[in-house]
């Protein structure tokens, strides 16, 4: 009765669904740690095993509370879902479960989140060419608040730093008007002869929802020809 194509799903075959949907949509928050359990069903006439779930979303996986589910039964797995320090707007991945569904071998799930942010971040990862600046480069950071109230923006604090020094020319908390972007400027000295030197920095704010936002900057080696 659940055969929707009677030449794909005949009789003593597995056929596997997600209850609710290949959609999870997680809503929107803020950037961390969010948890959903995923319940997946045997609509078919044979019993169904789970072979393998791939996290290659990023999420940690549990594993599910049966790998053999009986027709008509349902077996749950637990994912979460690490979205900390996240600057994106929208956050989406997909996790792949594997069965012996003879139809639908392969099932993917798409696990989405919208987050609340009170800053754009405009840009996120500084990539700098090693001809473009033998031993100084400079890395800029613009940040805009796109809330409606003023927000302070604390000076970068650099958290990673590899084969370089850096020094922001943003000493002290800076308060930030609706609709205002502030440029952070960071003189670069590269330092020894690090294959990659790089860095990375956070810088704490304020808002409710960017309270650490993370920027990263790459000092890439020169192309070889």
């Amino acid at each position: 009765m659940f055969a929707s194509n009677p030449l794909v799903y005949a009789a003593g075959k597995p056929r596997i669904e997600i209850v609710g949907g290949e959609v999870i949509d997680l809503g929107r928050g803020m950037p961390g740690r969010y948890t959903r359990e995923i319940a997946i069903a045997n609509i078919g006439q044979d019993t169904l095993r789970l072979l393998a779930i791939s996290s290659g979303c990023g999420c940690l996986v549990g594993e599910p509370s049966r790998s053999a589910i009986a027709p008509g039964d349902t077996a749950r797995v637990q994912v979460v879902v690490e979205t900390t320090g996240q600057v994106v707007e929208k956050w989406q991945k997909v996790l792949t479960i594997a069965s012996n569904d003879p139809a639908r071998p392969t099932v993917d799930v798409t696990v989405r989140v919208s987050f609340h942010h009170d800053l754009r971040l405009r840009s996120y990862i500084n990539t700098v060419r090693r001809e473009q600046c033998a031993s100084d480069c400079t890395w800029i950071i613009e940040l805009e608040n796109i809330s409606d109230t003023i927000l302070v923006v604390n000076p970068p604090f650099v958290e990673e730093m590899r084969g370089l020094s850096v020094a922001f020319d943003l000493k002290q908390p800076r308060a930030l008007s609706p609709g205002e972007v502030l440029m952070i400027t960071g003189n670069i000295t590269i330092l020894g002869e690090e294959e990659i030197p790089s860095a990375k920095a956070m810088i704490a704010t304020s808002s409710e929802f960017d309270r650490e936002t993370y920027v990263s900057y790459f000092y890439l080696p020169e192309t070889q020809h």
